[in-house]
Order: C-alpha cells, then sequence, then structure tokens
C-alpha cells in the first residue's frame, strides 16, 4: 500500500498538505512533491540541518523618531486631542482725555445804600409783626374744657357743685308751656364761665329740636348763676372754664343734667 502504514483500508491522510522540508538555504524551503514523498516514504529522514538565521539590526530609535513615526502613520490622531479654548481679552474703551475747562468766578456785585435800606426796613417790619403775634397770644384767655367724662379731682369737684345748682333752680323753673305741650327731650350746652363764676357765653352744641326747651335751658343757667369762684389752683392755669353738659327735659316735669 502506498504511504505505508498498518491499516487495512485506504484512508485520508491527516495533514492535507505537506509540511515543508527545511533546506541549507534558511531563508527557503522546498515543497516535496506526492511521487517524491511516497518514493521517499520508506527511507530513512535526512538530518535536520541546523539553521542560522539572520539577526535584524538592532539599532536603538529615539523616543522622538517613535513619536513622529506613530504620528505619520496615524494622522488622525493629533485632530482628536482637543486643544484648550482661550478667551479673548475684553477690550476697553479707549482713554479720551477730556480737555479742562477753567470756570470763572462770578462775584455777585455789592448791594447799594438804597438796597441795604429796603432790606432793613423789611426785616424790621417781619419782627413787629412776630412780636405783635407773640404779645396777642400771651394776653389769649387761657381755656380750660371739662364734661361729665373728666376725670381731674378738683375740676370733677368744681363741676358736680355747678351741676347740682343748674339742676336745683331747673327744677324750680320749669317752663309752663313744656309742661303744658307735654315736651321732652335733650341738648348739649356748653357754658363758659370766668374766674368770678359769673356766665361768659352759652352755646348750643347739639340742639334738642324744640326751640323751646332750648331757650329754656339758656334761662336756667342763666338764673342759676353767678356760681362759685374759681380756686386758687384754677386762677394759675386757666382764665376761662367750658363746662360741657347733656340737660334733659322729662315728661314728668323734671329737668336734670348728666
Amino acid at each position: 500500500m502506498i504511504g505505508g502504514g498498518d491499516s487495512e483500508s485506504a484512508e485520508r491522510p491527516s495533514a492535507p498538505v505537506e509540511a515543508p522540508i527545511l533546506t541549507d538555504n534558511p531563508k527557503t524551503t522546498t515543497r516535496m512533491q506526492p511521487n517524491e514523498q511516497d518514493a521517499n516514504a520508506d527511507r530513512d529522514p535526512p538530518a535536520v540541518p541546523t539553521t542560522t538565521t539572520e539577526s535584524p539590526h538592532t539599532d536603538v530609535e529615539t523616543t522622538s523618531e517613535i513619536e513622529e513615526q506613530i504620528v505619520m502613520e496615524t494622522p488622525d490622531a493629533t485632530l482628536a486631542i482637543p486643544k484648550p479654548k482661550t478667551q479673548p481679552e475684553p477690550q476697553q474703551p479707549p482713554i479720551v482725555e477730556s480737555g479742562k475747562t477753567l470756570a470763572k468766578v462770578i462775584t455777585p456785585p455789592l448791594p447799594t445804600a438804597a438796597q441795604l435800606i429796603t432790606r432793613s426796613f423789611a426785616m424790621a417790619s417781619v419782627n413787629a409783626e412776630l412780636q405783635q403775634k407773640l404779645e396777642l397770644r400771651s394776653q389769649r384767655p387761657r381755656r380750660k374744657f371739662i364734661s361729665a367724662n373728666t376725670k381731674e379731682f378738683r375740676f370733677a369737684a368744681y363741676m358736680e357743685a355747678w351741676r347740682a345748682k343748674v339742676e336745683r333752680v331747673g327744677n324750680i323753673n320749669y317752663p309752663d308751656e313744656a309742661r303744658q305741650r307735654d315736651l321732652s327731650g335733650s341738648l348739649l350746652l356748653d357754658v363758659a364761665l370766668n374766674p368770678d363764676g359769673s356766665v361768659r357765653e352759652i352755646t348750643i352744641r347739639r340742639s334738642s329740636g324744640q326751640k323751646v326747651l332750648d331757650e329754656a335751658a339758656i334761662r336756667i343757667v342763666e338764673l342759676a348763676s353767678p356760681f362759685a369762684p374759681f380756686p386758687d389752683d384754677f386762677l394759675r392755669e386757666i382764665d376761662i372754664l367750658h363746662v360741657t353738659r347733656t340737660w334733659k327735659f322729662l315728661n314728668n316735669s323734671k329737668f336734670s343734667g348728666r
């Protein structure tokens, strides 16, 4: 059987391609033809000669040369490296030097003698007017207003005595017309008293709506005067005392103040 071996049947060789045979020249190899392989199958294998290979040049390349070679082989690699962005420096507006201007100082003219006299007269007139107002204010009477809500004891005591007297006189002198017509109502009366207790002025602050009752209230106050003079402590503070009270005319012919 061609190919040798101890197999009883023909089999396909395990190696589809024959292995190369080394020759004396290490750089070249020869392949055996199938006929030559069958002819030499029973022969002893030839001794494998020792081959020497040429050693490549071992020149050491510098780092710059290697980097240059890499860059040349991959030209797109340099495009992948981002370049740092540099912001443009802000431009400052140009400095414009303005010319210096010298302001001319103008001094006002001095007033004339006529102007000085006119100003002095005007100032004297203003001073005289101010002095007159101060004198009028000092001559103005000092007023004090008290009512049923007054809590200060000395004024409240004086007003209570005054109210009791007016109320007593009013019940004695109740108006006949109001009694006959069965009139009733209330009014707010303001009575200004002098330091000696005499009546200075009577003012109706709120009318009762009945002229008969309003006139009767005024007449009752006049009949009750004069009242007690002001105490000494009143005289040191006030010149006129205003007593404001509400007076009622009731249906049962009673006159009362509150």
